[in-house]
């Protein structure tokens, strides 16, 4: 039987869809996915959460981070930097509205249409350092693209190139 016979997406069994305001599955909850956070980019059209990685622990403070990447962002690193890309760390926990101006790491491209941040992830600690990783895809790099594990170090702005061969020491 379907639990609402006007709404296809709607009958028993179906998986939930969060967001969409349906009792996607039937059992009486109609959107059991609470959005806590809004994360919202530094510029139109910068496509940031094009790509969005999360579930692990960047800067080791028990919390779970958020990585964003935005592909289309135009650097500051640069002189006119165009679609260098970028990737931002926002660390946990977070909720309410979040200005990715304000991140606490931000990762550019290191040349014109590098589209950083094109795919982001949270991939565990590789290098040993007790610190989860981050793989950052760069597509336009001029080496026909490229997938980077980079290491924000500090509140500020780096460029993959750096940030790349940077790790933090405890």
């Amino acid at each position: 039987d379907d639990c609402e016979d006007s709404e296809a997406l709607a009958h028993p069994g179906l998986a939930e869809v969060c967001g969409d305001g349906l009792d996607n599955n039937c059992d009486g909850v109609p959107d059991p996915c609470g959005v806590s956070a809004t994360f919202y980019g530094e510029a139109s059209g910068d496509k940031a959460g094009g790509a969005v990685g999360a579930g692990g622990d960047i800067n080791g403070d028990g919390y779970n981070d958020i990585v964003i990447g935005a592909s289309w962002q135009n650097g500051t690193l640069l002189d006119d930097g165009v679609a260098v890309g970028a990737v931002y760390v926002a660390e946990g926990p977070i909720s309410g509205a979040y200005n990715l101006a304000t991140a606490t790491g931000k990762i550019e491209g290191s040349a014109d249409q590098d589209r950083l941040g094109s795919s982001v992830t949270i991939v565990g600690d590789i290098d040993g350092d007790n610190y989860d990783d981050i793989l950052a895809g760069a597509f336009g790099a001029d080496i026909g693209g490229a997938m980077r594990r980079v290491r924000p170090t500090c509140s500020a702005v780096r460029s993959a190139a750096s940030s790349a061969l940077t790790r933090r020491r405890r």
